[in-house]
């Protein structure tokens, strides 16, 4: 596949934000003895990779509330890897980490309300992964928006209508999702934004405020903010 110079940056600070979201949740669930993550809203073809191996005793489910599972168009072995991990019904017992990898603004909930529900799952760390649109003007949506993996969404979803995508995107501020894990009981523990074409992605990682974990909490999750 031959890239621009521009496609090739776009590749790369995606994969920095992604780089620093996986190597983050890595530190942050390190004091667990085991591990158990919910992909929450990992949609019909959630990234099998991305929160695997972060922890050397884990288990990890994807469960998606608002869509059914259809992996009869993928590959046979990507099929059999997913279906491995996936359930179509809300899973039962306690998760130490629930990830909403970009997935709340797909639901039809606000995000406190979205919180508010993963709170049957009891988890220790929430993060969120989120797109903040709401300063960026329409250019900007485009040229970074349309950089990455999403124009395949621009496409699914709205018919490739530009302006109908960028009002979906630009419905919530990084503010919306840090009071939504706040006024759920958890403290915003680490926060990062992605930088170059990846400079509208947040993720926030949210501690549930009365969790103490059995081995001292380490230095670096404490606030860490960064800007693009």
């Amino acid at each position: 596949m031959n890239l621009s110079l521009e496609q090739k940056q776009a590749y790369r600070d995606n994969g920095s934000y992604q780089t620093e979201l996986r190597q983050t949740l890595i530190q942050a669930v390190k004091p667990f003895e085991t591990l158990r993550t919910l992909d929450y809203g990992a949609g019909v073809s959630p990234d099998i990779s991305l929160f695997h191996g972060l922890h050397p005793s884990e288990e990890v489910i994807c469960f998606d509330p608002e869509v059914d599972l259809d992996a009869g168009h993928l590959h046979p072995i990507v099929r059999d890897i997913i279906l491995k991990s996936w359930v179509t019904k809300p899973p039962e017992g306690q998760f130490d980490l629930v990830v909403c990898h970009f997935s709340i603004h797909h639901m039809g909930r606000n995000p406190k309300d979205v919180v508010d529900s993963l709170r049957n799952f009891n988890p220790k760390l929430v993060t969120i992964a989120e797109y903040d649109y709401t300063k960026a003007t329409r250019e900007e949506f485009e040229r970074t928006f349309i950089a990455d993996a999403e124009k395949g969404e621009l496409d699914n979803l709205f018919g490739g209508d530009m302006a109908a995508c960028f009002d979906f995107h630009s419905k919530f501020r990084e503010t919306d999702f840090s009071q939504a894990l706040t006024s759920q009981g958890f403290r915003v523990a680490h926060r990062g934004v992605g930088q170059g074409y990846a400079a509208y992605k947040l993720f926030l990682v949210g501690e549930v405020v009365n969790f103490s974990p059995s081995v001292p909490r380490p230095w670096f999750l404490g606030f860490r903010g960064w800007r693009g």
